[in-house]
């Protein structure tokens, strides 16, 4: 269905809009939460001898993880074996060939030890056979911080708009937030870039420069569009 709008119906809806504030606030918060992801592959003309190849690293990873949650180090565990063929490209055919099978072993876990990663991961990556990625770092609740950086960037907002008011003469009373987009950013900074973030941090509260693991600069934007109080 077609919609046609008479050219003064566009030209209210214009006056409406008085202006769009722009905000941003940060939380400057440590990781809580740190997770690894490791892996152990073998590939054979069969699955049995693929699996044991990837026997002992397997087992040296497994007991590793052992002693770390002996040590109420570990949660979220998550661990899968699977058995798939593979194929290769036969340059001579041009074709891709059954080249055997390929045996993978993955082990998923999380620690709230953040000031042990280094030594743990130093440790995953030590076992023979074993692929360990590099640690993630995260939260335990992502949403309770972000939630601190929006309502910094509201705060921001509003002082902006009422001094525009004030600048221009014009009541506040007269405008309303009418409609608003929202950017979430998360990012993880270095120590060395950890102070110049400080003195931008809204709300940072009472967060330690030198947390282990690093500093994360949760950050919202928020775009307010203001427009002319309906009378």
């Amino acid at each position: 269905m077609n919609h046609k709008f008479s050219k003064e119906s566009i030209q209210m809806s214009e006056l409406r809009t008085a202006t769009v504030v722009s905000g941003t606030g940060v939380a400057l918060v440590p990781y809580d939460i740190v997770n690894f992801i490791c892996e152990v592959q073998g590939t054979a003309s069969s699955g049995p001898i693929a699996k044991a190849l990837i026997n002992d690293s397997v087992k040296e990873l497994t007991d590793y993880y052992d002693i770390l949650r002996s040590g109420g180090q570990t949660r979220n565990k998550r661990s899968s074996t699977s058995v798939k063929p593979f194929r290769q490209y036969n340059q001579r055919t041009e074709d891709n060939e059954f080249g055997g099978y390929v045996a993978l072993y993955t082990l998923e876990f999380s620690t709230l030890d953040v000031s042990a990663v280094s030594s743990i991961h130093d440790h995953l990556t030590s076992i023979d056979g074993v692929s360990a990625e590099s640690p993630s770092f995260t939260f335990l609740d992502p949403e309770s911080h972000r939630r601190r950086a929006l309502e910094a960037a509201w705060e921001l907002v509003q002082e902006r708009f009422e001094h525009q008011c004030t600048v221009l003469c014009r009541p506040r009373d007269n405008f309303r937030g009418e409609s608003w987009t929202v950017d979430f950013r998360d990012r993880r900074d270095t120590f060395s870039k950890v102070a110049n973030y400080a003195t931008e941090a809204l709300c940072a509260g009472d967060v330690s420069m030198d947390a282990e693991g690093g500093i994360a600069r949760v950050q919202v934007t928020l775009n307010v569009t203001f427009v002319y109080q309906d009378e």
